[in-house]
């Protein structure tokens, strides 16, 4: 999966997702406490954007996995 950026971080109406892979992913978003607010598939893909306006504002940790590799990021919510 390689490299994976989101921003802009603190967010507003929608976070844009960057990576260098071309492959299917999952994206589950989570209260920093865990309790899940938001799930996604992607397609192949190199850039993705996630509407979080539904989102309270506040600390959040995005999940994003292809199968092989998980990366979690952190964002903020405005």
């Amino acid at each position: 999966m390689g490299n994976i950026t989101a921003a802009p971080n603190p967010a507003q109406t929608e976070l844009n997702m960057y990576t260098d892979g071309n492959e299917v992913a999952n994206c589950n978003i989570y209260k920093l406490q865990g309790a899940l607010c938001m799930k996604m598939k992607f397609e192949q893909n190199t850039e993705h954007q996630i509407s979080v306006e539904s989102l309270s504002p506040g600390l959040y940790i995005l999940r994003w996995e292809n199968g092989r590799e998980n990366t979690l990021i952190k964002f903020i919510k405005n």
